[in-house]
């Protein structure tokens, strides 16, 4: 392990950010365009995430071009937030409790959005597979809602998946992207049991295959796919794309913290849950260690918690499943890969970052920290509620 830190260290810096922190796009809307009517709606659809406890957008039908359509995207937009509000406030009680148009499992013509009426369904299943249809079931049971918003005989529909009442080990959590994550309850803990791979794909280097790309703050979430380094070479994307598909992305500390400094920030983890800390993951591995075994929580640069690590790997009993899926360097460069497992924690260590590594051949986990420009591993967990 001392050969593969010290292979860390002595990469260059191809992959270091830019943190552009100041980089915003600044929207001019002409009023009473179809352009500002769409505007609002995202707008609304952002602060809808930033808002709902614990809720995730798995699926969104866009509005066409018609004022009409945005109207109605819009209804069905207002009608998930209040819905969700509604949900929240009656969480021991049943929907016909929180919503009194109830009939057949169905809240219809609700009309407390700003626009329009707007119908809403329920499903005990995260993927709106089976439609709650008894008025009097429990509220706990809802696990995704879907808003019909209607205007002038247009209609729209959103859906959300609720993470409020997720039984860890057994329902799935979705991020932006829709991709749907496994959990797996350790101890007192939710995880993710695969490595997050929300995000847009990019080359480590640009098309020059020299100059380095940075994630940046650019809005949009991404991610480094294992061999993908020349940036628009179609061989390269290919094969990077399927090893995330199987092996989540690798992100470098700050686009994963979306550009927070905050220890248990979001990041690119889906609402509800968080980067782990430093004590999460040492709470995970010392758990997980073996009785007769140590398992030092101020360890630095040291493997320990013996045996924990063979648990966190794929096919350990832990069900974390951790695969061995390797690093992007501060060189652009991908190693590792079958070998080590990286995994970043949000907490700094001055300039740095602390991690925890994962070998084939140890059975214990290294605890280290290094630059924030490396690629790892993200593996979420899930906000404690009291």
């Amino acid at each position: 392990m001392t050969k593969i830190k010290n292979n860390l260290r002595a990469s260059k810096s191809d992959c270091k950010k830019s943190f552009l922190k100041t980089k915003k796009t600044r929207l001019l809307i002409k009023r009473g365009s179809v352009l500002a009517y769409s505007l609002i709606v995202l707008a609304m659809m952002v602060a809808i995430v930033a808002t709902m406890s614990a809720t995730t957008i798995i699926e969104k039908k866009s509005a066409g071009s018609t004022d009409f359509s945005v109207q109605a995207y819009q209804t069905a937009d207002s009608g998930v937030q209040l819905a969700i509000k509604k949900i929240n406030n009656n969480t021991t009680g049943t929907i016909a409790d929180a919503f009194d148009s109830c009939s057949s499992g169905i809240a219809q013509n609700l009309s407390d959005a700003s626009v329009g009426l707007y119908d809403l369904s329920f499903y005990s299943d995260t993927t709106g597979t089976t439609q709650i249809t008894d008025c009097d079931a429990q509220v706990d049971t809802i696990r995704k809602v879907k808003s019909i918003g209607k205007f002038n005989n247009t209609i729209r529909a959103v859906s959300v998946a609720i993470n409020n009442f997720l039984s860890c080990g057994t329902d799935q959590v979705f991020d932006t992207d829709g991709n749907s994550y496994n959990t797996v309850l350790v101890d007192d803990q939710c995880w993710m049991a695969s490595n997050l791979r929300v995000g847009t794909v990019i080359g480590s280097k640009l098309a020059d295959n020299v100059t380095l790309q940075n994630q940046t703050d650019n809005s949009i979430i991404e991610k480094y796919c294992y061999g993908y380094v020349q940036e628009g070479d179609a061989s390269q994307k290919a094969a990077g794309i399927e090893n995330c598909d199987t092996d989540g992305g690798l992100y470098q500390w700050e686009e994963a913290m979306q550009y927070s400094d905050t220890p248990e920030a979001q990041g690119i983890c889906p609402v509800g849950w968080h980067m782990p800390i430093d004590a999460e993951q040492y709470a995970l591995e010392n758990y997980l260690k073996d009785t007769d075994q140590t398992c030092d929580t101020n360890r630095h640069d040291a493997w320990d918690c013996s045996t924990a690590g063979t648990k966190l790997k794929s096919d350990g009993t832990s069900d974390m499943n951790f695969l061995l899926v390797g690093y992007c360097g501060i060189d652009g460069s991908f190693n590792g890969r079958a070998s080590d497992a990286y995994a970043w924690s949000s907490s700094e260590n001055d300039s740095s970052a602390w991690y925890r590594i994962l070998n084939s051949s140890n059975a214990m986990v290294y605890r280290t920290n290094s630059s924030k420009s490396y690629g790892f591993s993200v593996r979420c967990i899930k906000d404690q509620t009291t």
